[in-house]
């Protein structure tokens, strides 16, 4: 008995055109596994409604409009390569809201962990709805507008390299979808945070200070990616380089104040001498409460505490620092 596998995407609405059928017989996947990874990435990149994989014969049957299996007839060959291709590969429809897809072939980029954290931060800062990896060829599909995908391009040439290298920027220059997106990225390269956990508390303090909703982890460099104003990228690259400090190292430390563009307010970064978590949450309490500050994020490593609020509220929560030190010492 033939080992075939049904998948049913949509219906075709009543009254369309007859739809198109074509069977892709595929050559370097032969795992079940690779071949469904295809399949679904054809049903997200392409749309197309129908099809089925048929495992034992490694073909991919599928049926729709002709735009859609017209994508169909050029993503199939570009998913089914042996590993080790690099690059790019580019097809263009006449949607403008859906018009580039592009195939990239990851070259550092292995595990599969690291090839979701990309998939996620593409969607995550370009807004990208189309995003797919399929393992065997090592790739991500994208596709959207031609803004999105360029700066997908640029994430990709960004975070698909060895570790160590330094930090870039990009800027978007359009609109999409009639809406001026958040037009500053950066990859931020952290040199002394070295755990996830660690990673992820500087984000929620960028997210939380610098009230950026577009931040992610991309572990496998040790790197933040961000998209935000120019104000809030200035804040954001400040809050990565305060923090981004050995553990321990900078104990009784306070770093000088950081504007926020357009208030009244100001950021500021203290590390505390205690190094206790239980004690440098009980500060952090006690900040927010009498303070009255609702922005002071505790980062456990290297031990600091993010405050954001007025000159005012910032000099009470500096001699709360300095009292609980004077205890400590």
């Amino acid at each position: 008995m033939r080992a075939s596998v049904f998948f049913v995407f949509a219906a075709m609405a009543f009254g369309q055109a007859p739809p198109v059928e074509r069977v892709f017989h595929l050559v370097h996947t032969d795992s079940p596994q690779g071949l469904q990874q295809i399949a679904n990435a054809m049903r997200a990149i392409s749309e197309v409604p129908a099809g089925s994989v048929d495992n034992v014969a490694r073909t991919i049957t599928v049926r729709g409009t002709a735009e859609e299996v017209g994508l169909a007839d050029w993503l199939v060959p570009q998913l089914d390569v042996a590993i080790g291709n690099s690059g790019s590969s580019q097809y263009q429809t006449g949607n403008a809201q859906t018009a580039v897809t592009r195939v990239f072939y990851l070259a550092q980029i292995k595990e599969p962990r690291a090839v979701q954290e990309l998939v996620n931060a593409i969607r995550s800062i370009t807004e990208l709805q189309r995003v797919v990896a399929v393992t065997q060829p090592g790739a991500v599909v994208v596709r959207g507008t031609t803004e999105q995908v360029a700066a997908a391009d640029w994430m990709v040439a960004g975070l698909d390299k060895a570790a160590g290298e330094t930090s870039t920027s990009y800027t978007l220059t359009g609109t999409d979808r009639g809406v001026r997106m958040a037009p500053a990225i950066r990859i931020l390269s952290l040199q002394n945070t070295k755990t996830p956990q660690a990673l992820q508390e500087i984000i929620n303090a960028v997210r939380t200070v610098a009230e950026m909703q577009r931040v992610v982890g991309f572990n496998l460099l040790n790197s933040i990616v961000l998209r935000g104003s120019s104000d809030q990228v200035v804040m954001a690259e400040w809050l990565v380089n305060a923090l981004d400090r050995p553990a321990g190292k900078s104990a009784g430390m306070s770093l000088g104040e950081q504007p926020v563009a357009g208030t009244a307010e100001v950021a500021r970064v203290f590390f505390p001498h205690t190094s206790k978590p239980e004690d440098l949450q009980a500060l952090t309490n006690q900040v927010r409460s009498e303070a009255h500050i609702m922005r002071a994020v505790l980062v456990q490593t290297p031990g600091g505490l993010v405050i954001r609020g007025t000159a005012a509220q910032l000099a009470i929560a500096e001699k709360i620092v300095r009292d609980r030190d004077a205890i400590a010492n």
